[in-house]
């Protein structure tokens, strides 16, 4: 090994410039092709196609093609599959909007390519994930990233094409698994949401364990004959409070809950029984829902829902007000400008009861299918991990591989 400012330079590896290795900037540009009416053969990428893929790697969609007679007649050019696709923009290029091409395709000015001639391509882009660009251009003003600082940049690779390619396919396989995962999350998400548009209004009946047969009119519509409709202040009590963010604390015991989505900390308790919590900030509404069943503190801008009754049980509540709060909240606001979720939002809120033996089997529904959507957020987060610790040592050369 030797070094170079402080660079350990692995033995077989070496610091590049990428004006040393071979660039290809974009140069295509489509005013009027939305006008078109176009035959589909080459995918055409704009910057926002780096967004809301399936494949964090890949750009593998596109909402528009172009034939041969256009793209001849146009002089475009036609980039090739690995290429790999970065946005000019700044804030996307900051978010880790790099991709590479899985098909030869065309793009428009807003994204740079970048092809190496004699290197892995998807070795590259794992590099190109590794860059900071934020440091290289924190005390800039630019809406857009500059070429100078693309061809300044200097990377550290190894020499040998098969080592790159070995290195490649790790990683691209801790990707794939990643991917596979993301699929399950999101199959099992949308599993609960089916179970729950079924659960809340014609689920079992608990003597037959079999889907209810018999409905009445409600002012929630068609519900199963055996059930109730009641209003949510009459089957608990809704406790506002009066600590502010700055009380808390960093690093104390207890869990402080604010108006926004992070739990904070404080060093005293004022309650501690089973609550179901909420943020009244317009802002936060209908995203924030805590279960709490611990002493803890809470935001004068926070509902507290508690003490519920023997009709209802809090975890059927809990599925319940997750799923339809957001609905109630929209036809307040489609009436008039709200800033902020009132009282009677969720107090004179409707909600269907069914005894409390379909509740718990609702909910063990519903806590299975939580459990397997938990399972795999967590297992998708190690592989994360994994793939962190990965590309630190495997890009750098602080692990070898053999090939």
């Amino acid at each position: 090994m030797s070094k170079v400012k402080d660079i350990v330079i692995p033995e077989g590896w070496v610091i590049e410039k990428i004006w040393n290795l071979w660039i290809i900037s974009a140069w295509n540009w489509f005013p009027e092709i939305y006008q078109w009416n176009l035959k589909w053969k080459y995918p055409f990428y704009k910057v926002s196609d780096t967004n809301n893929l399936w494949n964090e790697k890949f750009l593998i969609k596109a909402n528009n093609y172009i034939d041969d007679i256009i793209v001849n007649k146009l002089k475009w050019k036609i980039f090739n599959k690995w290429t790999i696709v970065y946005p000019k923009v700044w804030a996307t290029l900051l978010s880790n909007k790099r991709r590479i091409l899985k098909y030869n395709s065309l793009i428009d000015n807003n994204l740079w390519t970048f092809n190496i001639k004699n290197w892995s391509n998807i070795f590259l882009y794992y590099i190109f994930l590794n860059i900071d660009f934020w440091i290289l251009c924190w005390d800039w003003a630019l809406p857009s990233i500059s070429w100078n600082t693309i061809w300044n940049i200097s990377i550290l690779l190894p020499q040998s094409l098969k080592e790159q390619q070995k290195i490649a396919e790790i990683l691209s396989t801790v990707d794939e698994a990643i991917e596979k995962t993301d699929k399950l999350i999101e199959k099992y998400k949308k599993i609960k949401t089916w179970l729950m548009e079924d659960l809340f209004t014609k689920w079992i009946d608990v003597n037959t364990w079999k889907p209810h047969t018999k409905f009445k009119e409600s002012k929630l519509g068609l519900i199963p004959e055996s059930w109730e409709i009641e209003n949510v202040i009459n089957l608990m009590k809704i406790t506002t409070w009066s600590k502010n963010t700055q009380d808390k604390i960093e690093n104390w015991k207890y869990d402080f809950y604010v108006r926004s989505d992070k739990i904070e900390k404080i060093n005293t308790y004022s309650f501690d029984w089973e609550w179901v919590i909420t943020s009244w900030d317009w802002v936060w509404v209908w995203k924030i829902y805590h279960y709490v069943n611990w002493k803890f503190d809470f935001h004068q801008r926070v509902y507290l829902m508690h003490c519920f009754n023997n009709k209802i049980i809090w975890k059927y509540f809990f599925s319940f007000f997750k799923t339809y709060f957001k609905l109630r909240v929209d036809s307040f606001s489609a009436k008039t400008t709200v800033d902020s979720v009132r009282l009677e939002m969720i107090s004179e809120m409707l909600i269907p009861i069914p005894n409390i033996q379909e509740q718990q089997k609702i909910v063990s529904i519903l806590t299975e299918s939580d459990n397997k959507i938990e399972k795999e957020i967590a297992y998708k987060n190690k592989l994360e991990k994994i793939k962190k610790w990965l590309m630190n040592d495997l890009l750098t050369g602080k692990v070898r591989m053999k090939y």
